[in-house]
């Protein structure tokens, strides 16, 4: 007895995602598959042997299908890292010479779309430009509707760490118990505004501690991490102050300074001014004084403390003048300085005509 031969399978299989849509083509590896088509998928975390059956016509090569993984993690631990979808024909009955052939299923052929974790986000801190206890911060996650890298939402996390030297976020204890704990979920991009209670941060070093990771199907990305430290910065001290004369009859001075910063007491810029005016009793510089920046050659930074500005003054101008180191409010994501110094260097403008000389 002649044995039954068996419809060829599917060729060609392919898989393309546009969102929630996912399109399964194949080609017909028969003549044809007139005794029908069967057409499964299923995700990699159901269990072994469960498929989802969709209905084929037997001339079609393509089949759309919108599956939702919202069903699984993160609303569910079910992970789903790839689809799977299954397609066999059946070739209808044909006669060879007088015989009538009745050909059998054909094998499956099969398919794999892989999903990945989804795109870190990106996070930036900025502060109020006039509250002092406010700061947004902001995030972006790169997004693909039609790649592997699948995204449901971000999942954010914010505490308060009071003297916090660490700068690694990862390393510090994200509890729901800690102080200032905060979280929730949200959009591919977006940002959420944290107001700081005053009575507690007054006088003190805080940092704001933020931290954000991106949510799919497949899993997380890893957390991303940023800050803003709310403290008062220490005291600069003034070094040297020199005033060398020019040939254009007008001066050069310069002020050095030494200040110190740390993760917890931060310095992000330097604000120098200087004020023209005639010096009152013992060479000190009027209350009233009229102060303007100096232009700063070598900004403060935590990791260089020494500065130096240096600004001109013509003969007409030329009386006395003060110097001053100054700490701005922060301005950026690492801290800001709420109480600036109070160190002033003075340097007497001592030139024949214009300030007698002792």
């Amino acid at each position: 007895m002649a044995k039954t031969p068996k419809t060829k399978k599917p060729t060609g299989l392919s898989i393309k995602r546009d969102g929630r849509k996912f399109t399964f083509e194949w080609k017909i590896g028969d003549k044809d598959y007139g005794d029908g088509q069967q057409l499964q998928w299923r995700l990699s975390c159901w269990k072994t042997g469960s498929w989802q059956k969709e209905t084929v016509g037997t001339s079609v090569k393509s089949k759309a299908v919108y599956i939702d993984l919202d069903t699984v993690y993160p609303t569910t631990v079910n992970k789903a890292t790839s689809i799977t979808f299954r397609v066999r024909g059946n070739r209808k009955k044909y006669k060879s010479g007088k015989k009538a052939v009745n050909p059998t299923l054909s094998d499956w052929s099969s398919k794999s779309f892989d999903i990945s974790e989804p795109n870190k986000p990106t996070v930036t801190a900025t502060l109020d430009e006039t509250l002092q206890n406010v700061t947004t911060f902001a995030w972006e996650t790169e997004t693909s509707e039609t790649d592997g890298r699948y995204f449901r939402d971000v999942e954010w996390q914010s505490i308060l760490v009071q003297d916090c030297e660490e700068t690694d976020g990862a390393k510090l204890n994200w509890d729901s118990n800690a102080l200032g704990w905060l979280t929730d979920t949200g959009t591919a991009s977006g940002s959420n505004t944290i107001t700081e209670d005053t009575a507690l941060i007054a006088g003190k070093s805080f940092t704001r501690w933020f931290r954000i990771r991106a949510r799919g199907p497949a899993g997380t990305s890893d957390w991303q991490y940023g800050n803003h430290v709310y403290s008062q910065c220490y005291q600069a001290k003034v070094g040297t102050a020199t005033a060398n004369e020019t040939e254009a009859n007008g001066f050069i001075c310069s002020v050095d300074w030494d200040a110190t910063g740390n993760a917890s007491n931060p310095i992000d810029q330097t604000t120098v001014q200087y004020a023209i005016v005639v010096p009152e009793a013992g060479l000190t510089c009027p209350s009233g004084a009229s102060w303007q920046d100096a232009n700063i050659s070598k900004d403060t930074a935590d990791s260089d403390n020494e500065a130096r500005c240096v600004y001109n003054i013509r003969q007409s101008d030329a009386c006395s003048c003060r110097t001053s180191e100054e700490p701005v409010r922060r301005i950026g994501t690492d801290g800001r300085c709420d109480t600036p110094s109070d160190d002033y260097c003075y340097e007497q403008l001592r030139r024949r005509g214009l300030i007698p000389c002792d």
